[in-house]
This record gives C-alpha cells, sequence and structure tokens, in this order.
C-alpha cells in the first residue's frame, strides 16, 4: 500500500490523508473524520469504455489478463492521440513492441517488428516494412497459446 499526504487549504490546514490500495481505489480520509471511497479509473480503463464495442470486450480483458499474468514485465500506457486521431493502449518492453487497437469489425493487436517473426499460424497480415497485426474480431477466435507465440517474439526481438 502506497500512502501520500496532501494538505487540504482550509481555515485550519489539516492532512488528508490518501491510502492507495490499487491504481483504480483510494481511501480518503479527512481529518479521520469522515472515510469514503473514490473510484478513480486510468486512462486505459477511459479508453475501453468509449472506444471498445461490448462484444469485443472479452477479448480486450483476456489479452490484459495474459499481459499482466504472464509478462508482467511490459508496461502497458497509452500512446499518442492528436485531435483528429485519438491515443490507444501499447505495451512497452524496452520500446513499444504492441499497440492495441479496437475497431468496428474487431480488435486488432499489432506487433511493431511483426516483419520479422516466424508465423506458424498465418494469422499475421500487414504491408508495412516493419509492423504486422493480428486481428481478432469473436472471442472464441482469441487463445493465449497463440497470443504467448508472438508476445514472446516481440519481446525477444525488442531485446536486441
Amino acid at each position: 500500500m502506497t500512502r501520500i499526504l496532501f494538505y487540504a487549504k482550509i481555515t485550519n490546514p489539516q492532512p488528508l490523508e490518501v491510502n492507495i490500495h490499487n491504481p483504480c481505489q483510494c481511501l480518503i480520509r479527512f481529518a479521520n473524520l469522515n472515510v469514503k471511497i473514490v473510484t478513480m479509473k486510468t486512462p486505459i480503463q477511459l479508453f475501453i469504455e468509449s472506444k471498445v464495442l461490448p462484444e469485443y470486450l472479452p477479448i480486450i480483458e483476456r489479452f490484459r489478463t495474459l499481459i499482466k499474468n504472464k509478462y508482467p514485465n511490459l508496461k502497458e500506457e497509452m500512446r499518442g492521440g492528436t485531435e483528429k486521431y485519438y491515443g490507444v493502449p501499447v505495451y512497452r518492453h524496452n520500446k513499444i513492441v504492441i499497440t492495441l487497437s479496437p475497431t468496428k469489425k474487431g480488435i486488432t493487436i499489432s506487433f511493431t517488428k511483426g516483419k520479422k517473426f516466424e508465423d506458424k499460424y498465418s494469422l499475421l497480415e500487414g504491408e508495412g516494412n516493419k509492423t504486422l497485426n493480428l486481428r481478432i474480431s469473436k472471442t472464441d477466435d482469441y487463445k493465449d497459446e497463440i497470443l504467448q507465440y508472438y508476445i514472446e517474439q516481440a519481446i525477444n526481438l525488442d531485446s536486441f
């Protein structure tokens, strides 16, 4: 648990104590009198809620769970975004190795160095010089085994 102290600007400044149990919930205690739970959402959670169609949420959740449980060294963060284009979740090892993009037809998982991958499943698509994409449009098409095969290559190629 992380402990952060803030000071509220009032007539008699009293400390505002915030105990962070996890990134999404804070226990706030003001002057040891009132206690309430405040739910905060990460930028990635807000992105998922606003940009991912409901039928593709299980794909996203399974992918994020796989990353969290099997590849904790990959850092999940938001990348980019302009007035014209919104930012997207990315996964970084040394550099960005995976980009997650929702579409109206499913979820696209882009591998930055995908052109260098072995592709025993023949599922990668793309015309670029470096990046190849894995498109998943049905929850039944999502397989941890396949994702692990590609993710491990992404991590290994990023280590050079």
